[in-house]
């Protein structure tokens, strides 16, 4: 039973600490939610655009410098936007990855309650951070804005030239 309570005061640890990471996170979405906006907002146009001028390029006798310009252009906005997504992503895990945790977290009859209410605050709203406070960054915000590209790309192609 002596090894029981001491879970029961880890919960208590565990939930103190959880909620500060959760505090620095929402300070570090509150610093960088603005420049992320701006960074994402930027990058999508920019990787379409350059995709159209790929496509869609002159055939002149210039044509090698031009595509290898766009060819940088493109990778470097995929690269810049696959770091961002990727981290955002890290850090919307981290915060979630307590629920794991916390399944299979042995407790005694009295603190069942308390791990129950606590599993039911990480239900909650997403958190991590977030494009302008509109949207958290996670795998399926991910996945969409991946999703959104290559219906682009697929239209684009597919236009007359």
């Amino acid at each position: 039973m002596a090894s029981l309570h001491s879970i029961s005061v880890d919960l208590a640890a565990l939930k103190m600490e959880h909620h500060g990471l959760c505090e620095g996170v929402e300070l570090a979405d509150k610093m960088f939610s603005s420049f992320l906006m701006g960074v994402v907002s930027l990058y999508i146009p920019l990787l379409c655009f350059n995709f159209y001028l790929a496509v869609s390029s002159p055939k002149e006798e210039a044509f090698l410098v031009f595509l290898l310009n766009v060819l940088f252009w493109t990778l470097a906005s995929a690269c810049m936007l696959t770091v961002i997504m990727l981290f955002g992503c890290k850090v919307s895990e981290k915060i979630h990855s307590l629920q794991n945790i916390l399944q299979t977290f042995p407790v005694s009859k009295e603190d069942e309650g308390k791990l129950l209410m606590f599993m039911l605050d990480l239900q909650g709203d997403p958190k991590g951070l977030s494009i302008g406070g509109l949207e958290v960054i996670t795998k399926s915000i991910s996945l969409t804005i991946i999703g959104v590209l290559v219906s682009y790309f697929a239209v684009m192609l597919s236009l007359p030239k």
